[in-house]
């Protein structure tokens, strides 16, 4: 990651960069947080009702999730959302920052 002024690598804004790792991470959190519930993929989508591609796409990050998706995902999973988003963005800026640190080494 090239970062120059305000920027990372392909012209993105640190910010834009920011945004996108924090989602990666939340997206990350909520599988774990399944997967540590021994829940499926099929049993989250049809509390959601909707399909286990249509989780599948969410997990993966191929559909973005709305704000009210977030939350019943974070209620189906037990897990309160401001702390996730907390969560999140403090382990992406701790991942922008090491991978800053790591560029200024070489």
């Amino acid at each position: 990651m090239k970062r120059m002024g305000n920027t990372v690598r392909e012209g993105k804004d640190i910010n834009d960069h920011l945004i996108e790792l924090t989602y990666e991470k939340v997206r990350e959190i909520l599988i774990a947080q399944r997967k540590s519930m021994d829940m499926h993929r099929k049993d989250l989508a049809e509390l959601l009702g909707t399909q286990p591609s249509t989780t599948l796409r969410y997990e993966k990050g191929t559909y973005t999730m709305n704000i009210p998706l977030f939350m019943k995902i974070c209620h189906f999973l037990e897990l309160n959302p401001v702390e996730v988003l907390s969560t999140a963005r403090t382990q992406a800026k701790a991942e922008i920052k090491k991978h800053s640190i790591k560029k200024g080494e070489d």
